[in-house]
Parts: C-alpha cells; structure tokens; sequence
C-alpha cells in the first residue's frame, strides 16, 4: 500500500483552511454588498485622514466625545499615513 506524501501534510491544515476560506468569503462578500462609505464608521475615519492632511497635526481629544472635532481621532496616526 503507498501512501501520497502530497495529502498527508493537508489534513491537520484542512479545518484552518476551511476557516480561512469562509472568511476571505464572508469578506470580499460585505466588501461587494455594502456601499463606499455607507458602513458606519467610515466617514469618521474619513473625516480624520483628511483632517490629518489638511492640519498636518493630531487632533487635540476631549474627554467629552462631543467636544471632539474628529470622532475618530483616537485611531493611530501611522496607520492612516
């Protein structure tokens, strides 16, 4: 009886993969279905990067969220660079 090597090294991967597939799925699927800038925080962040843009500095935080000029700007600037 010979035993393909080539399957063998699939099987402990085979429910991490599956995983990965569902989610790269589910993904792309949201991604496609829901509209630019339609889920609900994407104008927030918006809102910051073209704030980080024009000021060329951080927006100063409250601790009152009402008081911020930026709603997201609590996010890590590098990122958004």
């Amino acid at each position: 009886m010979i035993i393909k090597q080539s399957n063998l090294w699939l099987r402990p991967y085979f429910l991490l993969i599956l995983i990965l597939l569902a989610y790269i799925t589910l993904g792309a699927g949201y991604s496609i279905s829901v509209p630019i800038f339609e889920a609900p925080d994407e104008p927030g962040h918006f809102y910051y990067i073209k704030y980080l843009a024009e000021e060329r500095r951080l927006p100063v935080q409250s601790f009152q969220y009402s008081e911020n000029v930026v709603k997201e700007g609590h996010q890590p600037p590098l990122y958004y660079l």
